[in-house]
């Protein structure tokens, strides 16, 4: 599996970081693209995504909105050169 969506559904920020979670400790997964659309991420959320971003510099990451550290998710996003990352705050 390459595509994973899963906005839109009542997983919150614990259910997201799982997921990712889920995914680093996969060596072998092929996934390029998560969409958490209208699902809000917390500090522990951003933390694992920046380090999977390190990585994994092809994959794509949209999530919904960040609980706490807007400022992160900004960092982040200008850390991240050529990768997408879309938190939208």
């Amino acid at each position: 599996m390459e595509v994973l969506r899963l906005g839109k559904n009542p997983i919150q920020s614990f259910g997201a970081y799982e997921v990712l979670s889920a995914i680093e400790g996969n060596s072998e997964s092929a996934m390029e693209e998560l969409y958490f659309d209208d699902i809000p991420v917390n500090s522990q959320f951003e933390n694992l995504m920046e380090e999977m971003l390190e990585k994994r510099p092809n994959l794509n990451v949209q999530c919904g909105v960040a609980i706490k550290g807007k400022e992160r998710v900004n960092s982040i996003k200008k850390e991240v050169v050529g990768v997408s990352v879309y938190c939208h705050i």
